[in-house]
């Protein structure tokens, strides 16, 4: 797999997405990171910017599951209407504060969820998560 060059980031709660945005620059020493509070915000970025045919990069996206207006599950299902070239562009991983045994194997069944990291996001989980997507 290709390195990672944008990082997006689905989380209504805004102290989670400056935290997010801090440990990814950290790490990656990138400044590709966008943040969304709101999810819908979030699914107009990507048909605005990843339908465009220059725009070849791959994006790893922290969702939050639970969300007032528009929950991950949604988002999932609007991922899914976009074309095969956008979707493939992107890593998409759950980010969640509360991630019962049972929502880990609907996570895990979900064709675009590729797993689920429990909040707070630390160093060492990101850490670990791009290892592993550098390994494969």
């Amino acid at each position: 797999m290709d390195a990672h060059s944008d990082f997006l980031v689905i989380d209504d709660d805004d102290i989670n997405n400056f935290v997010c945005k801090l440990l990814i620059k950290g790490i990656t020493g990138t400044d590709n990171v966008k943040a969304f509070t709101s999810p819908e915000k979030g699914i107009e970025y990507i048909e605005n910017e990843y339908t465009k045919s220059d725009h070849k990069r791959k994006t790893l996206v922290l969702l939050d599951i639970n969300m007032p207006c528009l929950s991950g599950w949604e988002v999932l299902k609007i991922f899914d209407k976009f074309s095969e070239t956008v979707k493939k562009q992107f890593s998409i991983y759950i980010l969640s504060s509360c991630i019962r045994e049972t929502e880990i194997a609907k996570i895990l069944a979900n064709k675009y969820a590729k797993g689920c990291i429990e909040k707070p996001l630390t160093s060492e989980k990101l850490s670990e998560l791009m290892l592993g997507l550098s390994a494969n």
